[in-house]
């Protein structure tokens, strides 16, 4: 079955590999909101044990 219209496809866990997908035929790739609620998750963790300790030196780590 081929398809004529523009494919696009939307970042799933399992369903990764931007490059294997165009060889596919996909032409727009979308991760939606998954880096954004990965630099959130990350925020409101260092937000929480910063005011946990009190202490800003979690702000310099890695």
């Amino acid at each position: 079955m081929n398809i004529s219209a523009l494919l696009n496809v939307l970042s799933l866990p399992g369903l990764t590999n931007c490059n294997k997908l165009k060889e596919l035929g996909v032409k727009r790739f979308s991760f939606g909101n998954a880096l954004s609620d990965k630099v959130i998750a990350y925020l409101e963790k260092k937000v929480g044990k910063l005011l946990e300790d009190h202490d800003t030196s979690i702000l310099y780590e890695n």
